[in-house]
C-alpha cells in the first residue's frame, strides 16, 4: 500500500507486514517456492482483499530463510515461480527481512537468532541471495523510478555469540565490530554489482536490538564509526551502491526507553559528518509494565504476567528504569524471574515481546504503542531526513505462533493494519 501527502511532493510511504510471522518449511515437498507461496495465500492474499483498492498493488515485507533463498538462486524455475506469483496477485515486496537465517520460529531458537554474526561468510552469502531476488523481481515487475528496495539485518551479532570469520570466540569487542562493518561495506558493494542495469538501488539497513553488537542507537553510533572507517578503506563504491543505513524497529527503541525522535536523530546519523538513510522503520510494540507508587497488588499481578511470557523461542530482553532513571538490563525473561525483588524496585519494566501493533495494553500488561506513534509521527514530520525518496514502513509482530490456536491471524493483523492507516491518515498522509 502507498501514502501520499500534499504537503510532500515527490515523496512517499509503503506500508507492508513482515512475512516471518508463519513458519517456513525449508525441505517441504513442492519446491523452494511452495511455503512462500503458501503463507502469502493463507496470509496476504485476504489482507489485499480487505484492505486494498481492486486493482491496487498489496505491500509485503518477504522472508526467505537462507536454505530457500539459496535454492531460489540455484532454481530458476522456482525463483521465476516465486516472482509471477507475486506479480500476478499484486503483491509488492519492496521490502526483505534477511535477520533471521533459519527456522525462526524452532523451540530453543533464543540467541542462535544472530547466527551467523556479520564475521562469517554465510551471512554474506544469505544477504547477497536475499538482494540479488528482490532485484530480479523489482525488474520484472517494473518498478518506476524513484523506488528502492530495503533488506533489513542484524548490526553484526548477539554480544555473547562473538566469533570469528572461523567459529572462534573474540574477546575484544572493538575487534569484532570493524570485522562486521568491513564484510557489511564489502556485501553493499557487492549487492551494488548484482544486477547494475536494474536501477533500483538497495539500501541495506542494519537493525539496532537490545544486547547485541547495537544495543540501541546510541551504541549504534560506534557502528557507524567502523562503517565509515570501513568505507573509507574501500575506496570508492560502485555506481549504485549506498551508504549503509538503518532498520529502525519501533519496539527494540521503547525497550531501551530511548526518546522517538532522539533515537531518529542518532540512528541517521543526523548530527555526524555523514547522515545514513532509513532503510526503514519497523512498526512494532513491545510489553511494558508500570511498577509506580510501589507494590501494589496490580502491579504483583502484573509482574507475574509478565513472568508468564517466557516461553522457549524467542529472546525476551527486558530493560528496568528506577526512579533515578537508571536502566537495568536482562537477557531474557528468566533473569528477570531470578531476581524478583530488584525488579520489583523499578518504576517501569519493558519487554522485548512483540505484541499487535493496535493494542494498549493485554491484560494485565500495558503495551509501548504510543511510543511508536511518536516515532512514526517523528519520522513522517522530516522526509527531507530519510535519504530516499519514499519511506518504507513495516508491522512486525512475529509472535503469532504463541496465541491461541483460535485466534483469527488475518483479522488480527488486519486491526494492525488499520490501526496503522489511521495514524497515518490522522497526519495526512493518504492511500495512492
Amino acid at each position: 500500500m502507498r501514502f501520499l501527502h500534499p504537503e510532500h511532493p515527490g515523496r512517499s510511504l509503503r506500508l507492508a507486514t513482515c512475512m516471518n510471522l508463519w513458519p517456513v518449511s525449508e525441505t517441504g515437498e513442492g519446491g523452494a517456492a511452495e511455503p512462500i507461496i503458501a503463507g502469502l495465500t493463507e496470509i496476504s492474499l485476504p489482507l489485499r482483499d480487505r484492505l486494498a483498492a481492486a486493482s491496487a498493488c498489496f505491500g509485503v515485507g518477504l522472508w526467505l530463510p537462507a536454505a530457500t533463498a539459496v535454492e531460489l538462486a540455484k532454481c530458476p524455475d522456482e525463483r521465476a515461480r516465486l516472482i509471477d506469483f507475486l506479480v500476478d496477485e499484486r503483491l509488492d515486496a519492496f521490502t526483505f527481512n534477511a535477520f533471521p537465517f533459519g527456522d525462526f520460529h524452532e523451540p530453543g531458537l533464543k540467541r542462535r537468532v544472530f547466527e551467523p554474526t556479520w564475521t562469517q561468510p554465510d551471512r554474506a552469502a544469505y544477504t547477497l541471495a536475499v538482494a540479488s531476488f528482490g532485484l530480479e523481481l523489482a525488474r520484472e515487475a517494473r518498478w518506476e523510478p524513484g523506488r528502492h528496495l530495503s533488506i533489513s539485518t542484524h548490526t553484526g551479532g548477539h554480544r555473547e555469540l562473538l566469533v570469528g570469520s572461523d567459529g572462534a570466540p573474540m574477546a575484544d569487542l572493538d575487534s569484532f565490530r570493524r570485522s562486521c562493518a568491513a564484510n557489511l561495506v564489502e556485501t553493499n558493494h557487492a549487492i551494488a554489482g548484482l544486477e547494475p542495469g536494474v536501477g533500483i538501488p538497495v539500501v541495506l539497513g542494519v537493525e539496532p536490538e537490545p544486547r547485541s553488537l547495537a544495543g540501541d542507537t546510541r551504541e549504534l553510533g560506534e557502528l557507524w564509526d567502523a562503517l565509515d572507517a570501513a568505507e573509507e578503506l574501500a575506496g570508492d563504491a560502485p555506481a549504485g551502491a549506498r551508504s549503509i543505513g538503518v532498520c529502525l524497529d519501533a519496539c527494540h527503541a521503547a525497550v531501551e526507553f530511548e526518546e522517538p525522535d532522539e533515537a531518529r536523530r542518532r540512528a541517521l546519523g543526523l548530527s555526524r559528518e555523514r547522515a545514513r538513510s532509513l532503510s526503514k522503520l519497523q512498526y512494532s510494540s513491545a510489553l511494558r509494565l508500570d511498577l509506580r507508587g510501589g507494590y501494589p497488588a496490580a502491579s504483583a499481578k502484573g509482574f507475574d504476567a509478565l513472568l508468564a511470557m517466557d516461553e522457549p523461542v524467542y529472546l525476551h530482553q527486558t530493560t528496568g528504569r528506577t526512579s533515578g532513571g537508571q536502566l537495568l538490563r536482562a537477557a531474557d525473561l528468566g533473569e528477570v524471574a531470578a531476581d524478583r525483588a530488584k525488579w520489583l524496585a523499578c518504576d517501569e519494566l519493558r519487554c522485548h515481546f512483540h505484541v499487535p501493533v493496535d493494542l494498549a495494553s493485554r491484560g494485565a500488561l500495558g503495551t509501548t504503542r504510543d511510543h511508536a506513534d511518536a516515532l512514526l509521527e517523528r519520522v513522517l514530520a522530516e522526509p527531507e531526513t530519510w535519504g530516499t525518496a519514499e519511506l518504507h514502513v513495516e508491522i512486525e509482530t512475529y509472535t503469532w505462533a504463541l496465541a491461541a490456536a483460535e485466534v483469527d491471524r488475518v483479522a488480527g493483523i488486519e486491526a494492525e493494519y488499520r490501526h496503522v492507516i489511521g495514524r497515518l491518515a490522522s497526519l495526512g498522509w493518504k492511500p495512492a
